[in-house]
């Protein structure tokens, strides 16, 4: 099996790789500051470090593309907040719905802490 990238196309065995795939496993610790407020359908933007492992291939059944993918472990996370996340896409260019694409500005929720304590 060979692989090869010849003006920007890469090949496999010698047919064209047509789509691409990442999958991104593992987990990361995070600090309480960031992960407290979080909440069941929050949206959240994550810079990620990943170490990839080898690329698998495979066609498609119905259209017998070929498509490669890619296993990466999380090494690193680190949670922007709104205005960092926006910045960062705003600088790809790149428009992402709910962060900078029909970016809405809202104050984040309170956190009411109680100062009671209680047994079970």
């Amino acid at each position: 099996m060979s692989k090869e990238l010849i003006e920007g196309q890469e090949y496999f065995d010698g047919e064209p790789v047509s789509l691409y795939e990442m999958r991104v496993v593992g987990s990361a610790l995070m600090d309480e500051v960031d992960a407290a407020p979080l909440s069941t359908g929050d949206q959240i933007t994550l810079l990620l470090t990943v170490r990839l492992s080898d690329p698998k291939f495979s066609h498609i059944r119905k259209t017998g593309e070929l498509k490669r993918t890619n296993s990466a472990k999380i090494e690193s996370l680190v949670p922007l907040d709104n205005e960092q996340a926006k910045y960062l896409y705003d600088l790809l260019k790149v428009d992402v719905e709910g962060v900078n694409s029909f970016f809405v500005d809202v104050e984040p929720p309170e956190v009411h802490q109680s100062t009671e304590s209680f047994s079970l």
